[in-house]
């Protein structure tokens, strides 16, 4: 992948940001972004639900649309108690730290979560800002 590339995909990004478009489609074009520029098979965007106590995905890109509303209904990420900790996605969000795993069967509770049902074994979280819960 070029430079050149690269800037053209953040342009059009910007370029969505700009037009005003909803917030869905913005999501899904994030993700198909990353997964172009990166190379992955699929990339999810996850943002906390209303409550602060959940990560759940927003926009897709090569993932189906069950998939996804069965992973935001059976297993949101947890954002709080001991469990967040255990989750990447979860860690990386809360500390606005790259966090990368080469397998992530590694890591706690990977039996039944989202990676296991995806068949993925490597898997890399990227926290694109920072967030604070929302006061109680």
């Amino acid at each position: 992948m070029t430079l050149e590339q690269w800037l053209n995909s953040i342009a059009r990004l910007t370029a969505a940001v700009n037009a005003n478009q909803q917030l869905p489609d913005v999501l899904h074009q994030v993700a198909a972004t990353a997964r172009n520029l990166l190379g992955y098979d699929y990339c999810a965007v996850l943002l906390p639900d209303e409550q602060g106590e959940h990560l759940v995905i927003m926009g897709y890109s090569g993932l189906t649309k069950n998939y996804v509303d069965r992973i935001n209904s059976e297993r949101p990420l947890p954002l709080t108690g001991a469990p967040a900790q255990d989750v990447p996605s979860s860690r990386a969000f809360l500390s606005g730290k790259v966090h990368a795993m080469t397998d992530i069967a590694d890591a706690p509770g990977f039996e039944g979560n989202w990676a296991h049902l995806q068949k993925t074994r490597s898997s890399g979280q990227w926290c694109l800002c920072r967030w604070s819960p929302p006061a109680k």
